[in-house]
């Protein structure tokens, strides 16, 4: 990470009168009492974005690329082709998909990093314990770890 410190922002109350509307207005629960931490005091805060998902649910993400990401040194790591994927697949008979696109969240964040991720609602500060949304780098460095978990195991392809 840069030596370069992040700011702290604060969103547009429209935004805080539309979260109290749709989200932060009820109490958060166990779960997400694990994955979300009040703190009373950050020297970083990231806006908040209400993103309105498939299920019709409001998911509340960070917007990073106004602080953290601008940061963060990025892991590239290509991904495989479907031509790549379908030449391997060409000989099989059984078939079955996993989907981890999102797996990489569960990731636990270090204690001593947990306050880069702080983000501001209309209720206050919040640091995470686990990978948000938005954050450059977490889905190539998940990609790259699963490839290495799989890597040699005979008939075995991913994307």
């Amino acid at each position: 990470m840069s030596k370069q410190r992040p700011n702290l922002y604060y969103t547009e109350l429209d935004l805080f009168i539309l979260l109290s509307k749709i989200g932060l207005r009820r109490k958060l629960k166990p779960s997400e009492r694990r994955v979300l931490v009040k703190v009373y005091y950050s020297e970083y805060a990231t806006p908040v974005v209400p993103v309105l998902i498939t299920n019709g649910k409001i998911r509340l993400c960070g917007d990073y690329k106004l602080t953290l990401n601008n940061n963060l040194i990025v892991d590239e790591h290509s991904l495989s082709t479907s031509e790549e994927l379908f030449n391997g697949l060409a000989e099989g008979d059984k078939f079955t998909k996993i989907d981890l696109r999102n797996a990489y969240l569960n990731w636990k964040v270090r204690d001593e990093d947990q306050h880069l991720l702080t983000f501001n609602t209309h209720k206050g500060h919040y640091n995470s314990t686990r990978l948000m949304f938005d954050l450059n780098g977490p889905p190539a460095k998940w990609q790259r770890k699963i490839e290495n978990i799989l890597k040699g195991i005979p008939g075995v392809y991913y994307l």
